[in-house]
């Protein structure tokens, strides 16, 4: 469309009204065409001559040049200032709708974020402290554009920071944000706060493991424990609450009868099955298949030497040999506690190393050890504390860890590491809007056998069950340089491609989840679990379970997936399902 110009000339002022009257014409909204910035010789001849006649009847020559400079004035107003150069016509743009202009400034501001991301570089902090590049390409030609992913683009560039507490959907405009579907965008932008995580998550650890020191279950301290989080809950906005619970404590005994006399202290493997059994002992390695001999071991105690497998496999291979009692002795200095993962049915005990090899010698010099294993059971106190956000639509995605530790020990890894990224993440989340409820457990009682779970999902109806989505269990993720994950293939998988794409670290493990902890007894209830843990687990249920073994970037990197699981888990195809 060419350019449009008006010259307009204001009526000179009338001296008589009998005089004569310029045209009309001249002062009518006529607009005069101006083509390529040039007048039409017809409208200018026009122009001239209806001026003509104005001043004619105007009979002053004072007037007449007032007139004359008026005329030129206008005339020069549609032609482009000698100093400029000619500009190059630019077509009209319709008038836009409200809706139109919001969507196009969404586009510009989008276009804006995506080059800020295309020039920044962003690096994630290894084991040993050095930067590694992001594996994602952040350039804007290989991230889709708002519109193509359905969501606005991320605000933070990799490399930069979001301020804590803030969502990406409070970063950009309205109209953008008005857009945006439950898509799911790969989103860096958590893995960008590690330090901050690393340092939420170590200082909660903290302030368990070494302000409380050990927890077992039914003390005073595990008591203590759980008003600790009753606390922090609150104090984080939450509404939150104390589930009291009994569970049955043992105490175990083991008395040899031949070929000597003597009491030889023992721990109560959790999950055991009371009872008192007097029987020869038969040495059967580390507990596997392969290791009983052909013959079975009924009515005789399996001595089983730690390692390589679970102790709930070692134990449940020996019913199924046939022996009426376990004992597992420690492949390293002193004792130790440990769990099942699960109720047996014969008394399985722990046995010292130094003990387990002098009772292990003596039935290779071919001597027939006898002995007495006794398991016996009382009530003591527990507790779970629960907290939650109530959500916008159905479904419950739980995040659970354990509190209690095993006696002389203040479970550094073994679980404050799990309560310390559970309170990063509920900090994180209160103030979060979500299309589910998002209920946190912490368990008591989980060292002596899982029991805070247990009492849990029993008090719940089918219904109820139904109703949970997903069970996030995190256990022992303090120590060492990777971590391990497992169980639901959908979670798992979203998690495994997010730890990947942002260079973490992962060691091989199973599909369901494997080890007795938390998530076991949802899984039972065919609540979809997934499990994190570190991949050391070398001093766990021992006093060697101390601060200076945490490695604070597995808390940041659990911290980080975890909110990342929670962000994106109800737009995940295996959730709900």
């Amino acid at each position: 469309m060419p350019l449009e110009c008006t010259p307009r000339l204001p009526a000179a002022p009338s001296l008589k009204a009998d005089r004569v009257k310029p045209s009309p014409a001249l002062f009518r909204s006529n607009n005069h065409t101006l083509k390529n910035d040039t007048l039409d010789n017809d409208t200018f001849k026009k122009v001239l001559q209806e001026m003509k006649g104005y001043m004619h009847g105007l009979r002053s020559p004072l007037l007449s040049l007032v007139a004359l400079l008026l005329l030129w004035t206008a005339v020069a107003s549609c032609f482009p200032a000698a100093e400029q150069a000619d500009p190059v016509p630019q077509p009209l743009q319709p008038a836009k709708s409200e809706a139109t202009a919001g969507t196009e400034q969404t586009s510009v501001s989008g276009a804006v974020r995506e080059d800020i991301q295309g020039s920044v570089q962003g690096s994630v902090q290894d084991t040993e402290g050095s930067a590694s590049g992001n594996s994602q390409d952040a350039s804007p030609a290989n991230r889709p554009s708002s519109a193509e992913a359905g969501s606005p683009p991320s605000t933070a560039a990799a490399g930069e920071k979001t301020p804590a507490g803030r969502s990406e959907t409070e970063q950009v405009p309205q109209a953008a944000a008005s857009t945006a579907t439950d898509t799911p965008v790969p989103d860096s932008a958590i893995f960008e706060e590690l330090d901050l995580l690393e340092d939420s998550a170590f200082a909660y650890l903290k302030e368990l493991a070494e302000g409380l020191g050990p927890r077992t279950s039914g003390t005073d301290l595990e008591k203590e424990a759980g008003d600790f989080l009753l606390q922090r809950f609150e104090d984080l906005g939450y509404s939150a609450e104390i589930q009291e619970f009994s569970l049955s404590s043992t105490q175990s005994s083991l008395k040899v009868t031949a070929p000597t006399i003597g009491d030889l202290e023992t721990n109560t493997l959790s999950g055991t099955a009371n009872g008192e059994v007097s029987a020869q002992l038969v040495f059967v390695g580390l507990g596997k298949p392969e290791d009983f001999p052909e013959e079975g071991v009924t009515g005789k105690i399996a001595l089983i030497e730690r390692g390589e497998i679970t102790f709930g496999s070692k134990v449940a291979q020996a019913e199924r040999e046939g022996a009426v009692a376990a004992i597992i002795f420690n492949n390293a200095g002193g004792n130790f506690q440990g769990t099942l993962g699960g109720p047996s049915r014969i008394p399985a005990v722990s046995l010292s190393r130094e003990h387990g090899r002098n009772l292990m010698d003596s039935l290779n010099d071919g001597n027939k050890v006898e002995a007495t294993v006794a398991v016996v059971g009382e009530a003591i106190p527990s507790r779970n504390v629960i907290a939650e956000i109530p959500g916008a639509g159905e479904g419950v995605v739980i995040v659970g860890a354990h509190f209690d530790t095993v006696p002389d020990s203040i479970g550094a890894s073994d679980n404050a590491s799990g309560i310390g990224v559970l309170l990063t993440v509920a900090e994180r989340m209160a103030d979060r809007s979500l299309p589910f409820t998002l209920r946190f457990i912490a368990f008591g009682a989980e060292e002596t056998g899982l029991h805070g779970s247990d009492y849990y999902v029993e008090s719940l109806s089918q219904a109820k069950l139904e109703d949970i989505h997903l069970m996030i269990n995190l256990d022992s993720v303090g120590s060492g340089t990777g971590l391990r994950i497992a169980g639901d293939r959908w979670a798992v998988n979203h998690m495994r491609d997010t730890a990947q794409r942002e260079d973490v670290i992962l060691a091989p493990t199973g599909r369901r989840g494997s080890g007795g902890s938390d998530h076991v007894n949802f899984r039972n209830a065919w609540v979809p679990v997934i499990f994190l843990l570190a991949d050391d687990l070398s001093r766990i249920n021992s006093p060697a379970d101390t601060m200076e073994h945490i490695n604070p970037q597995l808390l940041g990197h659990s911290s980080a997936l975890v909110l990342d699981l929670l962000e994106n888990v109800h737009t995940l195809s295996g959730y709900g399902q």
